[in-house]
Formats: C-alpha cells, structure tokens, sequence
C-alpha cells in the first residue's frame, strides 16, 4: 500500500463524490419507497396488517370487555396500534353485551377518519358468530379517540389506549435525510457499504459531518484502485460497530470494537463526549430502523494506519516544515517533535526569531500560546530586517503598543488552511483590521503584498503560514487611533475626571473584564483601570451583542495599552455592549446595564464557530515557553 499517494490523495470532496451521491439518493430514494411499502386495507385505505381480536362475553364493571389475540383467551391485548387494521370476533361466540366501536361516542356513527365493514352497527353491535374489521383511515391520529361500548348498557363505554408503530428508515436513508451527511453517504456508496448497513444489523454508527469531511480533505474521485477502496472502506468501518449502542451507555475510558476489530476511545469530558481523543459527538442518539446514529464533528483514523512513532508525536521536517505521516520511528530522518504551540514552533523553526522576540516584546507569547486555535501569518527574520524594525526602539507603553498592534495584524482568529483560502478574500485580523488575500493564475498566495513561501505548518493551536514581509496595518487605522488619542488627551487637560462609582479591571487570566456585567443607575460613571497588564487592552462599544467591531462613534478608550484609566459617565437608560478589540475572539467582552436597560437591544444571534467555543486561552509563562523550545530542539535532536 503506497500511504504516500493516499495521503496526497486527502486534498478537497469534488466532482465525483457529488455524482455518486446524486446517484445514490435516486436509487436509495426507490428503494427506501419500495421497502416502506404496504398495500391498502381492504377498504383502500390505511394498513394491510388485519389482526385477529377476540373481546369476551363483557361485565358491567371496568374495563367492561377484555381483548384477547387469540380464540383461547390467553394472549391479552391492551393497546390499539393505529398503523395496523382490526378484525374484531366474540370470544366464544358471547352473546351478552353486544360490542361495538366509535371514534364519535356512545352509540354514534363513526367520522370518516375510520372504517367499519361487516357486521353489527352503532346501535346494535355484535354478538355470537359476528364480527367487523376496522381500519385508520388518513387524518386518524394518537390524539385522537377510540370508544368501545356494550350497546345496551350506556354504563359500559370506556376508551381504547392508542399508539402508533413509526416505521423509521435505515442508516444509509437516515444520512441522506440529514442534509450533513451528504459527503459519508458518498464514501460509502464509493466503497460499496451501503448494502451493509442497510441490512438488519442493528449497528452504532459515529457519523462525521461533511465539514468533518472537508476538514480532511477527502476527494473520492482519486480513490480509483482496489487497493484504494479496500483503504477508504477499512477508514469508514472504523466508524462502525455492531449493535445499537445509545448515549447512555458510553463511560469514560470505555473502549468501542470497531467492525474491522480496532478499538475507539471514549472519554467524556463535562458531558461531553470525546473519541479518540480528538472527535466530539455533536448529536446523539438518532434512532434508525437497524440502529443509531451519533454524530461526530472529526473523521476518525483507525491507529493501524496512523504512523508509527513515538507516541503523540509527529515526524517534522524543519526544511519544509511539514509532517509526513508515512514515516515510522525507525524511518524518520529528521526529527520526533510533539505537534506545540504557535510560539514553540516558531522558535523551532531558526527562521523567526525576530517574531518571537517581537511576540515577547509585545508581551503576546502568552496569548498565542493558547488554546485558539490562530491562524498566524510569520514574517520571516530577513522581512523584519527589510522592514526596518529594530525592537530596541520599542520601550514606552505607546511604541509597545504600536508593536502589539502590527504583530496582531498578522494573526486571524480560527484555524485557516491555504484550502480556505480564494482569490479577492479579505480576513479580519485580531487588531479589527482586514487583509487581502489574492492567489495568481499560477497558484502564488500573497496576504496583502507579501507571498506564502510555505503554508499549513502546523501547530497544537492553529497554523502558521510563512511569509516573506511584515504586514503594516492599513494608515487610516493608525490616524483613527492616534487622532482618538489626541481627543482623549486634550479632554484630559480641560475637563475634571468624573469620580469612579463603578470600577472594572481585568481578572486573573489577564484576558477578561472583571466584573463582566454591571447593574448601575443613570448619571452613574464606571471607571475602566488595570495597570501593567501582561496585554495591551483597550474598551470599544459595539452597536449589538455578539458584533466583533467596534460601533462607529460608539465610546471608545482609544488604542489598547498596558495601563488604561477611562472612565464614561452614562447619562440614560441603556444596555451597553462593548469588547477589547484585539481579544474579542478569546470573549473579552463586558456589559454594562444602565437604569431599566432602555429599548431592547438587538443581539445578533449566531450559531458559535469553533473559534469562538475554544477561544479562551490559558497564559504561558515566557520562562517555560523558552525550556519548551530548549527542550524540543536540543532532546529530539539527541
């Protein structure tokens, strides 16, 4: 097996897959219709099942008549199935308390909605060797009402126990009908499993999503061989086991035989639940007619064809910069490197040390650091030179912040691969302003007007594209910011600072408002103050909840710094909404509720991205930052 091809095979769903699943949905759609399948009642409407009932001679007491399914009174039955027809006979041909049934009540003609043939009628019912069927017709349903009386005695009426038996469609059908599966549903009808888990089973799948899919990369149009589809086929059985296994019944630590006899890791995190340590079940429990479906957001890898080498670790190669998962322990000439951080790898690389020294500058190792995941555009060494930066001149608070400011353009919240990427795309940046993103006709990817030298290096939190300039905030974000902080030092030296009613810092983490929400009266003043941050910060109002730009002519403290004293006075009844612009991505937002809150505020409702769930980064330490990097480089190297 050539793992080299397949693994460039892993590139983008196309054409093909599209096909096949066309094709696929019109045969499945056929035969899910001929499967489900039943011919009329005798009628034409309703069920063709026709089940024998058998009601007793009846007693003037509850439940007056019993119902049994067969001649010899044996077998009860206590409920009405309405997907089924009824053939009802006296048992032992009784001829006391006539029987009879009505959807409209005591002796009343039946509605349309059921259909009564053969003997007996409302008002006089069956007894002896009588009997009638009935059938649900369309427009009958569980809440509906079923009454079985002796048509003599009034006193004898009492009602039916309805349900109704829902015939669900398989797993395969059951995929197409999602609308999210539509890339499993072509892999495996390109590997011929279909069939499979269309048959009785009952079988547990763990169903990626297509974005799960796309995340991969898998095209099925380049799995063309046997041997290509024995390894497309072995990689979807993985994601199967047998039985119907529900939520209920995973613990933490448990393992799951797969059908090729690999095991799956379960651990559950919080409720959450979590395979392999990587895949998260987004939605469980979606019952079929041969099993259950849980739905995972990551495509699982059997670990037989994981690559072979220390534990956790991956094969770098630190001239390209990437991973070749074809190499085992034994084979691998470069080095065994843990996938770390953003900061790490970037030291590791021996092309970026200005950055990292500009990261622990601006006092941002921590940030990018991490979980993320950041997508980081990194200049190499030589750019900054081309650029003119000399970190010895950045050491007031402002410079660093300048500093902060440039470095933060070059970092976009998420991870995006060079795959995202098209022609004419714009990426807001971690500093609120937008690059440019442009690919020439022979495939060179420029940010801005600086070129992708080498994309898609990876790293535990996101990815780092190299480039081969520093990127430099577009002017009229630097004019806004300085003529903003003209504003608020002119202010300051004509206007008495209003008294702080209400202060907000910053918390431990260094990384959100402290407090985040406030309750004040109008007329009161709240006092934004930190004080040697490990960050630069900075208040900005946005126009609704849940916005990641600053509200244009909203209350602003002006560009973020270390140390902040603003203070804002708020004179009505309002919500006010408001984030640190080069953090919102981490969710440092904060709100302050003025007197009755005012109109109601229009929040922007948005289901979160992963960016926004993992957005919370811890903070590294520079010092095990830097025995990270020392470990990394001198250990593997051993």
């Amino acid at each position: 097996m050539n793992f080299k091809r397949i693994s460039q095979k892993i590139a983008t769903l196309a054409i093909v897959g599209i096909a096949a699943l066309v094709v696929f949905t019109v045969v499945m759609s056929a035969l899910i219709a001929d499967s489900n399948y039943s011919a009329s009642a005798e009628d034409g409407e309703g069920s063709s099942d026709v089940i024998d009932v058998y009601v007793d001679g009846g007693t003037m007491s509850d439940p007056y008549f019993q119902f049994y399914l067969d001649e010899e009174g044996n077998s009860e039955l206590t409920e009405i199935d309405i997907s089924n027809s009824y053939k009802f006979h006296r048992l032992n041909d009784a001829t006391s308390h006539p029987f009879y049934v009505s959807d409209q009540g005591y002796e009343a003609e039946s509605s349309d909605e059921i259909s009564l043939e053969g003997d007996g009628s409302s008002d006089s019912g069956i007894t002896g060797s009588e009997s009638f069927t009935l059938t649900f017709n369309d427009g009958f349903s569980v809440d509906d009402t079923l009454s079985y009386y002796c048509t003599v005695h009034s006193g004898m009426f009492a009602d039916f126990t309805l349900v109704e038996t829902v015939e669900l469609p398989n797993i395969p059908a059951t995929a197409v009908s999602t609308g999210e599966h539509a890339s499993l549903v072509a892999a495996l009808t390109h590997a011929n499993l279909v069939g499979v888990l269309s048959s009785e089973g009952p079988y547990t799948v763990f169903a990626p999503t297509d974005a799960a899919f796309e995340e991969m990369g898998l095209d099925l149009s380049e799995f063309d061989t046997d041997e290509e589809n024995e390894t497309l086929a072995k990689i979807l059985s993985y994601h199967v086991t047998m039985g119907s296994v529900m939520s209920s019944e995973l613990s933490d630590g448990m393992e799951i035989n797969s059908l090729i006899q690999e095991p799956i890791t379960v651990n559950i995190y919080e409720g959450a639940v979590v395979l392999n340590g990587e895949s998260s079940v987004t939605a469980a429990d979606v019952e079929t007619s041969n099993g259950v479906i849980h739905v995972i957001d990551k495509v699982l890898m059997p670990p037989s064809m994981a690559p072979e080498g220390p534990p956790g670790e991956i094969c770098y190669d630190m001239d390209t910069h990437t991973v070749d998962v074809t190499k085992t322990e034994e084979t691998c000439e470069e080095m065994w490197l843990p996938a770390v951080d953003i900061p790490t790898t970037a030291a590791a690389t021996t092309v970026h040390d200005s950055l990292v020294a500009a990261l622990v500058k601006a006092n941002l190792t921590g940030a990018l650091s991490g979980d993320g995941p950041f997508t980081v555009f990194a200049p190499i060494d030589t750019a900054f030179s081309d650029a003119g930066v000399n970190l010895d001149d950045f050491d007031t608070d402002e410079e660093i912040t300048a500093l902060a400011g440039i470095l933060t353009y070059h970092v976009v919240s998420g991870k995006v691969m060079s795959t995202d990427l098209t022609d004419g795309m714009t990426a807001t940046t971690l500093n609120g302003a937008n690059l440019s993103i442009s690919i020439s006709e022979d495939g060179v990817v420029s940010i801005n007007d600086a070129v992708v030298t080498i994309a898609d290096v990876p790293v535990s939190n996101g990815v780092i594209h190299v480039i081969d300039k520093v990127l430099i905030p577009p002017a009229e974000n630097v004019q806004e910011e300085t003529n903003e902080e003209e504003t608020t030092e002119e202010e300051e030296t004509t206007e008495v600072e209003p008294t702080c009613d209400h202060v907000v810092g910053l918390d431990s983490s260094g990384y959100a408002y402290s407090p985040v929400e406030l309750t004040i009266s109008v007329g009161e003043t709240v006092c934004w103050q930190w004080t040697d941050a490990m960050d630069s910060h900075n208040v900005a109002e946005i126009a609704n909840e849940g916005d990641q730009v600053k509200k244009e002519g909203g209350v602003y403290s002006g560009a973020i710094a270390t140390t902040v004293d603003f203070r804002h006075t708020f004179e009505e009844d309002m919500t006010f909404y408001y984030i640190c612009e080069p953090h919102v991505s981490m969710d440092m937002v904060g709100k302050v509720v003025v007197g009755n809150g005012g109109p109601a505020s229009e929040v922007v409702e948005e289901s979160a991205t992963d960016d926004e769930e993992s957005s919370t980064p811890s903070l590294g330490i520079l010092v095990s930052v830097i025995a990270m990097i020392a470990v990394t480089l001198f250990a593997r190297r051993l």
